[in-house]
């Protein structure tokens, strides 16, 4: 797993919860290819955009308490 940047640091990204979560090394490569969009809309929720256009939403896997 890769602790990523949802925008990345070097623009301005933070480094926090707000802005920080786990990929594993192939998501964390395959978002900084031409065409694909990561968003972070809520801290753990992911948003992808592949460069065809078409939006995935993943949310963190929930567990009874």
């Amino acid at each position: 797993c890769d602790l990523d940047h949802s925008v990345p640091f070097d623009q301005g990204g933070r480094t926090c919860s707000c802005n920080l979560g786990g990929l594993c090394r192939f998501h964390h490569q395959v978002k900084q290819h031409r065409g694909w969009e990561l968003t972070q809309p809520v801290p753990g929720t992911f948003a992808w955009t592949t460069p065809a256009g078409r939006s995935y939403v993943v949310e963190p896997d929930r567990h009874a308490a």
